[in-house]
């Protein structure tokens, strides 16, 4: 399933990187990576990337921090509020009683 925060991401990745010129290849190169496929899988949000990684992204194409970061936090906390209701939903309603 992809991520909603990465689709997010990859359009700010890719909308920064067409705004300064630099090609998939070029962020590659300066990533270290020896293809650009990574780049273009994370542009269209099929993969993530570690944070420091994103951090150096950010820094190159100038993206501030926060943005990202929010994006990344709001969606954990999401995922975090559905697995917890989910937990509390299959307990039955006595099985509650005897935990709280």
């Amino acid at each position: 399933m992809r991520s909603k925060a990465y689709s997010e991401i990859g359009i700010i990745i890719k909308e920064a990187r067409l705004k300064k010129e630099i090609t998939q290849k070029d962020l590659s190169d300066i990533l270290g990576f020896t293809c650009t496929q990574y780049i273009s899988n994370l542009e269209r949000g099929v993969t993530t990337m570690s944070a420091d990684k994103l951090g150096k992204i950010c820094a190159i194409l100038q993206i501030p921090d926060k943005k990202i970061q929010r994006l990344l936090v709001d969606e954990y906390i999401e995922k975090l509020e559905i697995g917890f209701k989910e937990g509390k939903e299959e307990l039955s309603q006595e099985q509650f009683k005897k935990t709280a």
